[in-house]
This record gives structure tokens, sequence and C-alpha cells, in this order.
């Protein structure tokens, strides 16, 4: 279940235009 923290944040920072 810690995996989804992870995961999560990965797809924050694709979803993110500018945290990249």
């Amino acid at each position: 279940m810690h995996r989804s923290s992870r995961e999560q944040l990965k797809v924050k920072l694709t979803s993110d235009p500018g945290g990249f």
C-alpha cells in the first residue's frame, strides 16, 4: 500500500506540466 504513494507522486509530476 506504500507503492500507491510513490505512484501517485509520479502521476502528479507527470500530470503537472510545471512540475518537470
